[in-house]
């Protein structure tokens, strides 16, 4: 399978997508690649980080909760399991990397805590391209934040979004982003929507107020 390099996310405010960072703190974290084979090394970049000698990568599956369970594979920043100089930044390397296909996020903390600095999504196996909303359900002009990974990287794939009963070409979207910053600028409505959404290039995102599809 062709590798396909991580994206970024995007922030969905007052109705209008706006690319937004996750780090909250302006630490960085990144994989190698977006798409690994079953058992592949994965490469981890971290940057700006505190330089605690205890701050540390985990690597989990999306829908894990750390702290309610332990990550798959983990180092400090100095690369072991032991903790040693503090670094702001470096790569880290898990040479077995992930055994099962699946959805994955590495995960920058805080000094032997569960504070989230930063964290990068990648997949491993057979996954193709996918959206993913920040949660299932959200109050009205409430913030949306979509990952979306594994994409073909074009410059104009898209995400928009619909109501769960309306059809992309035949309507247009609430809102939409191209997977780029300026598009939104240049280019201000979407209808109809390109044949690159009736191909498996994005999948379709579909919620509602109380529900996400």
């Amino acid at each position: 399978m062709m590798k396909k390099m991580l994206k970024t996310k995007w922030l969905l405010v007052a109705g209008i997508l706006a690319i937004q960072a996750w780090a909250a703190h302006g630490q960085e974290l990144s994989t190698d690649y977006g798409n690994y084979t079953e058992g592949e090394e994965i490469i981890v970049t971290f940057g700006d980080g505190p330089g605690n000698p205890k701050d540390w990568v985990g690597l989990y599956k999306q829908d894990m909760v750390a702290g309610d369970v332990g990550s798959l594979a983990w180092f400090y920043v100095n690369g072991t399991t032991t903790s040693g100089d503090g670094l702001t930044e470096g790569d880290l390397t898990f040479p077995d990397g992930m055994a099962d296909e699946g959805i994955y996020e590495a995960r920058f903390f805080e000094n032997d805590s569960y504070t989230v600095l930063a964290k990068a999504i990648f997949t491993v196996g057979d996954i193709g391209p996918g959206v993913k909303t920040d949660k299932s359900s959200y109050t009205p002009g409430e913030a949306i934040t979509v990952d979306f990974f594994v994409g073909p990287g074009n410059p104009k794939d898209w995400v928009g979004l619909y109501k769960v009963d309306m059809t992309p070409g035949d309507v247009g979207g609430f809102t939409w982003m191209e997977l780029r910053p300026a598009a939104r600028e240049s280019n201000p409505a979407r209808s109809p929507l390109p044949a690159a959404w009736r191909m498996r290039e994005i999948t379709r995102l579909c919620f509602s107020r109380t529900t996400a599809t």
